[in-house]
């Protein structure tokens, strides 16, 4: 085998708090990840150089690439003394909270663990993909819906299976993940109880299963909506129309600004985009969770 193409999924947030302040700076949160059939697609190809091509974005510098990232992470590693050409249709919007930087990492770890036959166990990329980033793990695993703590990069498998369609809203302007988190902490930093965690997580989970939706929107919680919305008012803005359209369950995904609405069938996710066209300045896309 000389070359192999995957599907790269996204993510979002169903559930995000910060529950503290780590030693090594970084924040302990709780999260929920969920995986939803939004894709980058990704070839990756036996080469005697690395070469990177990306279509769909305008590309930040190689060596700030995820990908690159774990490449040389993979090459420092391991014996492995390949190389490879990159080819990525980014479909996942950069810099939206969607993990897309973090999933074409992931899967540029398990594609060349393939690819070259490296034999490197789920512990071992477990390992890699942390010093990459938090996300990396959960896209490391064949989770669909993923419990994860300290840095969101402990996860815990969640057998809640439901299909959901959603509607992003897509903001061409971008929010700082450093600046967010930095501004949080300014503001609102606190230790949550692990009683209080846990009967969140446990709520969520149930009317997530069950499809009670107006239950459910109000088991969603992100921490960081409030200083994404002090930011960039336009997250608050998007979040109230998005309700006025028929939305009951709907937040804010990772650090933003991208927002998302849950609903039972097509006909409902369509009707909601299109009184949301109303509005300008942000994209809408139709998915679906995995599960």
């Amino acid at each position: 085998m000389n070359s192999l193409t995957v599907n790269v999924p996204a993510k979002i947030n169903l559930y995000l708090r910060l529950t503290g302040k780590r030693k090594d700076g970084y924040n302990s949160l709780c999260t929920i990840f969920q995986k939803i059939n939004l894709y980058d697609r990704l070839t990756l190809k036996k080469a005697k150089g690395f070469r990177l091509i990306i279509d769909g974005i305008t590309p930040c510098s190689v060596k700030e690439n995820t990908i690159y990232k774990a490449y040389r992470l993979l090459k420092s590693s391991t014996r492995f003394k390949g190389a490879l050409h990159v080819h990525l249709t980014k479909r996942i919007p950069a810099g939206s909270g969607l993990g897309g930087a973090s999933a074409d990492a992931a899967y540029t770890l398990l594609g060349m663990n393939r690819l070259f036959k490296l034999g490197l166990n789920q512990f071992q990329l477990l390992e890699l993909g942390k010093k990459i980033g938090a996300d990396v793990p959960f896209f490391l695993h064949k989770y669909p819906v993923a419990l994860g703590v300290e840095r969101g990069d402990l996860l815990i498998n969640l057998p809640v299976r439901r299909k959901y369609w959603i509607l992003l809203v897509i903001y061409e302007k971008k929010l700082s993940t450093k600046k967010v988190y930095k501004a949080f902490n300014y503001l609102a930093g606190f230790r949550m109880s692990l009683t209080k965690l846990s009967r969140e997580v446990t709520i969520l989970s149930l009317n997530f299963k069950q499809g009670k939706l107006v239950s459910l929107g109000k088991a969603l919680k992100n921490d960081l909506t409030s200083v994404a919305c002090s930011l960039m008012p336009e997250v608050k803005d998007i979040l109230r129309s998005i309700k006025e359209c028929g939305a009951s369950a709907c937040a804010m995904t990772g650090s933003g600004p991208t927002v998302f609405a849950l609903f039972k069938n097509k006909r409902e996710v369509q009707a909601a985009r299109e009184r949301l066209l109303e509005h300008r300045g942000f994209k809408t896309i139709v998915c679906q969770t995995l599960h």
